[in-house]
């Protein structure tokens, strides 16, 4: 036929972002601020490790410290996680799934640092 039959709105290629390489619902942001979150609360309770030994310590800086990071693997990388879940094909379904375990985890892991460097270094923690 003419040109006067084919739709100028339509478009040759419909879906471009597989044309150009791009992928919906790839993990690596989540990837990304769930390694920020556990790294940054662990990275905060291993700056307890210069107190002297014998030091009776409240920690409740550190730990305000430790519970932002905590929100922000909570409250930004739970919604990538589950984002990604949803989006990626079977391959990387399981990485998401591991993503967001690992966006939860940030609290336990500062946790567990803390009891280890208080039993390294010897100092007492308050209640």
């Amino acid at each position: 036929m003419d040109d006067l039959d084919t739709n100028p709105y339509q478009s040759s290629s419909p879906n471009i972002a597989r044309q150009t390489g791009q992928k919906s619902g790839s993990p690596v942001a989540a990837i990304m601020v769930a390694a920020i979150a556990n790294i940054g609360a662990v990275g905060i309770t291993l700056t307890l490790a210069s107190t002297p030994s014998g030091t009776a310590i409240r920690p409740l800086g550190t730990t305000m410290v430790v519970a932002l990071f905590s929100a922000l693997g909570l409250f930004v990388g739970v919604p990538l996680s589950v984002s990604a879940i949803w989006r990626v094909r079977s391959g990387n379904r399981v990485l998401a799934f591991l993503t967001l375990i690992f966006c939860l985890t940030p609290f336990l892991f500062s946790g567990i640092t803390l009891s280890l460097v208080a039993n390294w270094c010897g100092f007492t923690l308050k209640d």
